[in-house]
């Protein structure tokens, strides 16, 4: 459910928020990348469009896509996408980030609100996210689910209470930065900011690569506290919890020396 504009800004102390009027129109885009989630998308997809349609009501000028790129699923993901709405793009090389890069080739809005499409992510943040961009208090918006609500069953201990925390130490560790979920699945930035970055990372670094490029460039980081789900029963993750937490570690310590 969509929260008021009270209950966001009160949580968030930025009171005045959604009362500012917005003085140009705007297109969001939403990326979703995909790799056999025919379960979780539907009710996701719907989430989505309600919120949407509820923040447009407040914000009348702006317009949405919902763009779900399709990994290579071998189930009814992609059927099941177009069948609700969303516009299907089709990226066969595998890969998290080969998936959004896609994505982002293909967008059409000023602002890029980037989520999993396994539904453990809570669209209702959606309208925050975009405010922050649109009203120039953010380049680039992370949801911490550290800080926020986190099913007890959402994430496996290991990554909870060691991977996760551990990267995100290392990187602000390197970078001189304060962070609290250097690899949340839900953000949003700017795509004139997001093209500026030059992002190549064709897997799950690619989650480190746009931030440790965001700091490179000096781009104001916010992170807003947000809601974390269990996965929709039936449906297994997608990550390799060593393979790709190499990944993410040997691209902190590469790009720390590597990028002036």
């Amino acid at each position: 459910m969509f929260q008021t504009s009270e209950s966001i800004a009160e949580k968030y102390q930025i009171n005045d928020l959604f009362e500012k009027k917005w003085k140009k129109n705007v297109t969001i885009s939403i990326l979703l990348p995909c790799l056999n989630e025919e379960k979780a998308l539907k009710p996701l997809l719907s989430e989505i469009r309600n919120t949407l349609q509820k923040y447009q009501r407040r914000r009348k000028h702006f317009c949405y896509e919902i763009i779900v790129v399709d990994n290579g699923s071998e189930d009814n993901s992609a059927i099941i996408a177009a069948e609700n709405g969303a516009k299907v793009i089709h990226e066969n090389k595998r890969g998290y980030g080969n998936a959004y890069r896609t994505g982002l080739s293909v967008a059409s809005g000023d602002y890029l609100v980037m989520m999993d499409a396994d539904g453990t992510y809570d669209p209702q943040f959606i309208p925050l996210f975009v405010e922050l961009l649109h009203q120039d208090i953010a380049d680039l918006v992370i949801g911490t689910r550290f800080k926020g609500k986190m099913a007890s069953n959402a994430m496996p201990r290991l990554h909870r209470y060691i991977g996760n925390p551990m990267l995100t130490w290392i990187l602000n560790i390197l970078f001189r930065v304060a962070l609290t979920d250097a690899h949340s699945g839900m953000r949003a930035i700017k795509k004139q900011d997001a093209l500026s970055l030059n992002l190549t990372a064709e897997g799950m670094e690619f989650a480190t690569e746009l931030i440790v490029k965001a700091i490179l460039k000096n781009l104001r980081i916010k992170e807003v506290p947000i809601s974390y789900r269990p996965r929709v029963k039936g449906t297994t993750s997608k990550l390799h919890p060593l393979r790709d937490g190499y990944r993410h570690l040997k691209y902190l310590i590469y790009s720390r020396f590597a990028f002036k």
